[in-house]
């Protein structure tokens, strides 16, 4: 049984403060979150308790605004949850990284964390970052991880400051049951994955380690390559990006290619790490010669993503360097993934040269005829000479020709052969 703490939006105010016994098993319906509600699902021997909640989702789904702004879980809900699973051994997954958890604070933290270290069933852990994780929040969670033998998977979704980290990372070094760690936009630098880089030499159980958005460079990316070297239970790495949904922006780690090059020397020792992902981490062709090199006597890694800008910068400065990658990708053991996908990296690749080279930003008709060249054949075989034609071929205003390509008028080829 899978459990969002929040009822129907077919109840009242006066029905969910005061009549509320039960009901949001599996999610169903939008409204005010209750304390009452999880109690109820926990007696009855729910496996999933989450405090998620999508507001946006609520107003679509047809809540009125004033209703579906939500209450958020206080001092008194945090003692009364941590009540019920002293006695819970049923619960295994519990999340509080959502906004319903977002004002709970260090003393809340605490509550929770000496309540978990007895569980026995428990082993899915999510949390939000901030106040919850200062001071003796932070110092109760890493006594908790120092104790648990039945937590698998612990997630953190914001920001960790230094001293939280550092008592984080000592009581993993201690831990026997952790596979799966995220630190998911917490700021966590390079400070953070020097730590995290003495956990990978100590722990012997951790096989996932995500670290999306942590503003990681170099220096961090030397220090998790060194433990790379000695580890041998790790198999998958994560660096990718976070991306802002408003289309803000986003929070990436900055390896560069000393960073890159850096995990790559370490590559050619180590022989478990079987997934990387270095989308967005803004290296370029030493990163790109680095990796290819490392891959020709690696043995165990299956999946490398190398999405971004990085395509792009290889293409733009050196078209045999991309040709070099997939070579060395082209064993059996060896896949290469392109996020997002192979015809958008095409896209990007082409769009950032046209603007370093020509000035020009490409039409929606010079991005549906990449699109659909990218379609027709493998992006291995793909050469820039080729994709440059597609996107210059001029084509009748009937649309004949190339399917999708674009038209360019004389004063465009007038500027490419000025080029």
């Amino acid at each position: 049984v899978a459990v969002v703490c929040v009822p129907s939006h077919s109840q009242s105010d006066s029905d969910i403060d005061d009549d509320f016994d039960g009901g949001g098993g599996g999610g169903g319906g939008w409204g005010l979150p209750t304390i009452r509600n999880a109690l109820n699902q926990l007696a009855a021997g729910a496996t999933e308790l989450s405090f998620n909640y999508n507001f946006d989702q609520a107003v679509e789904d047809g809540m009125d605004i004033d209703v579906a702004v939500p209450k958020l879980l206080t001092a008194s809900d945090v003692r009364k949850l941590a009540g019920a699973l002293k006695s819970n051994n049923t619960l295994k997954s519990l999340d509080l990284a959502g906004y319903l958890a977002c004002n709970l604070g260090p003393n809340d933290m605490r509550v929770l964390a000496n309540a978990l270290e007895t569980s026995t069933s428990l082993a899915s852990l999510s949390l939000g970052g901030g106040s919850m994780l200062k001071g003796q929040g932070a110092t109760a969670l890493a006594k908790m991880l120092s104790i648990t033998t039945c937590l698998k998977s612990l997630t953190i979704m914001g920001y960790v400051d230094r001293k939280s980290m550092s008592a984080l990372a000592s009581a993993l070094k201690r831990n026997s049951s952790l596979t799966s760690l995220t630190f998911y936009e917490a700021g966590i630098g390079d400070n953070g994955a020097r730590l995290l880089a003495g956990v990978l030499e100590s722990n012997t159980t951790l096989q996932s380690l995500e670290l999306q958005g942590n503003e990681i460079g170099a220096d961090g990316a030397r220090a998790l390559a060194e433990a790379l070297k000695t580890n041998t239970t790790l198999t998958n790495l994560d660096f990718r990006p976070v991306h802002d949904p408003e289309g803000a922006g986003q929070t990436v780690n900055h390896l560069g290619d000393t960073g890159v090059c850096a995990i790559a020397d370490a590559l050619k020792i180590n022989s478990s790490l079987k997934s990387l992902f270095l989308s967005w981490t803004y290296f370029g062709d030493r990163g790109m010669r680095a990796l290819s090199a490392a891959l020709k006597t690696n043995v165990s890694m299956m999946r490398l993503d190398v999405g971004g800008p990085v395509v792009a910068l290889c293409l733009q400065r050196n078209k045999q360097v991309l040709p070099s990658v997939f070579r060395a990708l082209r064993t059996a053991r060896h896949v290469l993934v392109l996020q997002p996908t192979a015809a958008d990296l095409v896209v990007d690749t082409v769009m950032v040269y046209a603007d370093a080279r020509c000035g020009e930003h490409l039409s929606m008709a010079q991005r549906h005829a990449i699109i659909a060249l990218a379609r027709a054949r493998p992006v291995q075989s793909l050469r820039r000479a080729d994709v440059l034609r597609t996107v210059y071929r001029e084509v009748p205003a009937s649309g004949g020709g190339a399917a999708g390509a674009a038209t360019v008028d004389s004063s465009d080829r007038s500027k490419r052969a000025r080029q």
